[in-house]
């Protein structure tokens, strides 16, 4: 058998390829994701201080039914709340979603209005003020 015999010494080269493989994996992933949250991070706060605010307007309110694994009580579905919003900036028309509490999806309507805060570079970069 390979294991066995004169390919013996191969097999702990082998292994240690596979554990630095795997932790180069890991460690790749975590500074990518890391990296994603600043530079999510940072368009946010770009967007707090330079965005420019406009009028918006509610359009569809939809639902997603999710799942927890660790729920102790029920089935562990629940559902998350989205509200769609219009608005435009420079003449051009922009669409986004945010998620909201159930309330505040109640409580707004099709049709009513918002305050929309957009980047003035990036338009498409948006959240809903009011909500």
């Amino acid at each position: 058998m390979f294991w066995k015999g004169e390919h013996s010494a191969m097999n702990p080269i082998i292994i240690y390829i596979i554990i630095g493989g795997m932790f180069l994996f890991v460690v790749v992933t975590a500074i990518k994701y890391v990296v994603a949250k600043i530079r999510f991070i940072v368009a946010r706060r770009t967007l707090r201080r330079n965005g420019d605010i406009v009028p918006g307007r509610i359009i569809e309110h939809s639902t997603q039914r999710a799942y927890s694994w660790f729920s102790r009580f029920g089935s562990g579905a629940y559902d998350i709340f989205f509200l769609t919003f219009q608005f435009e900036y420079q003449g051009e028309s922009y669409t986004s979603e945010k998620r909201v509490s159930e309330k505040t999806y109640l409580t707004l309507q099709d049709g009513d209005t918002i305050r929309v805060r957009c980047l003035p570079g990036h338009p498409v970069l948006a959240e809903a003020v009011d909500v």
